[in-house]
């Protein structure tokens, strides 16, 4: 993993160079590996990020190291039931269980997502002049690197735009039901 963090070093930097970023709303958002990388990303360059939104990734297990980033940083762990075992290998439900336990035990803030459609586009609904991922990326302006650990304004004012199956920490969120608006993925 050295690699690929010495690359998000290299990454930010160039792109820092040329724009101006703000680097107190530097958050990371991956999906399925992209969401596993954003996690380890999270526990070795954690003081860069200001929050993660993980699409069915998660923690532990003997392929991913546990999460531990000095940051405390508010987070979005989204994930699919029933079929939680991808091609055989990753079973995200559990990953993202552990994942939550990791955040709720160390004092991020987390939002729980879970829905029914399979590996593959979550079935958000885009409100109209908005992207289909508004409202993840919405979370990501809404959580700057300054908040205190465990803090979110979420806590008190949950946005509309967010999906009525997600909710405030583990456990939390009531699955989606209902026909999916795609095929399922793998």
């Amino acid at each position: 993993m050295d690699e690929e963090f010495v690359f998000f070093d290299d990454m930010l930097a160039c792109v820092s160079e040329q724009f101006n970023v703000n680097k107190e709303c530097v958050a990371s958002a991956g999906v399925s590996a992209g969401a596993l990388f954003t996690g380890q990303l999270a526990g070795f360059r954690g003081d860069y990020l200001s929050s993660i939104v993980r699409l069915s990734g998660g923690t532990g297990g003997s392929l991913i190291k546990p999460f531990n980033p000095e940051h405390r940083m508010p987070a979005i762990v989204l994930w699919v039931v029933p079929r939680t075992t991808v091609s055989g290998v990753m079973n995200f439900e559990q990953t993202s269980k552990d994942l939550e336990q990791n955040l709720e035990s160390r004092g991020h803030f987390f939002v729980e997502c879970i829905h029914n459609c399979g590996h593959a586009e979550p079935p958000l609904d885009a409100q109209p002049g908005l992207s289909t991922y508004a409202p993840m990326w919405q979370f990501v302006l809404d959580h700057p690197y300054w908040l205190k650990a465990g803090q979110s304004p979420y806590a008190t004012t949950w946005p509309e735009s967010m999906p009525s199956w997600c909710a405030i920490g583990a456990a939390s969120a009531t699955p989606r039901t209902g026909t999916c608006p795609s095929a399922p993925g793998c």
